[in-house]
């Protein structure tokens, strides 16, 4: 039951995969943050519209 080293051995070797590759690491934090964004413009969106709007206390 070694889990914490097996579990930082594959960060490093994500790391070193990414180092390698930074165009594929850029465009995956580029659509992460995307996908983040608009996921909580929208469920401000809703919020503001429908939950907001409810005669409940």
């Amino acid at each position: 039951m070694n889990w914490p080293e097996s579990f930082l051995q594959d960060v490093r070797y994500g790391v070193r995969q990414l180092r390698q590759q930074p165009g594929f690491a850029l465009i995956a934090g580029l659509s992460l943050a995307l996908g983040i964004g608009a996921n909580t413009a929208i469920f401000h969106l809703i919020d503001a519209l429908r939950l907001r709007a409810l005669p409940v206390e």
